[in-house]
């Protein structure tokens, strides 16, 4: 874990406690209160679905487990909001089948955590869908997610 300092404009690595998460890319993270949480992301060409967790104070890793529901299928480009008490994962690269181009796919899915009571479900959603859509930019505005 790297911290960049704007006062000093300097960075600076942290040594972490517990298990930390492989290295990755194309993960998504975000942070709710004094925790920062990683989800998905492809660790030597395999595609992910972990969560982690990072707690920012004592500086350690925690793998995050379901105690209902089942996480979603691995994940890439996918976004990470936090809304509340929850996390949402939206869209990416739904590598529900293995590595292979010829049956990955785009999705429009939407997956929620909740971090009070530790479990995944999926979001069923009405109105008009957003087309599917990978390394897309997400942010919390006015009580709803603006997607670019």
């Amino acid at each position: 874990v790297l911290s960049f300092s704007v006062r000093t404009r300097q960075w600076t690595r942290y040594e972490c406690a517990g298990t930390s998460p492989s290295p990755r890319m194309n993960h998504a993270a975000c942070r709710v209160l004094g925790s920062m949480y990683v989800f998905g992301g492809n660790s030597n060409d395999d595609s992910l679905n972990h969560l982690w967790e990072y707690a920012l104070d004592a500086r350690t890793w925690m793998q995050m487990v379901s105690a209902w529901g089942s996480a979603p299928s691995p994940h890439e480009g996918h976004s990470l909001i936090p809304i509340g008490n929850q996390l949402v994962v939206f869209g990416g690269y739904d590598d529900a089948s293995g590595y292979d181009d010829k049956t990955n796919s785009f999705t429009t899915a939407l997956h929620c955590f909740d971090l009070q009571w530790q479990r995944w479900s999926e979001v069923a959603v009405g109105g008009e869908h957003p087309c599917a859509r990978t390394f897309h930019a997400a942010i919390l505005c006015g009580g709803g997610v603006l997607i670019f």
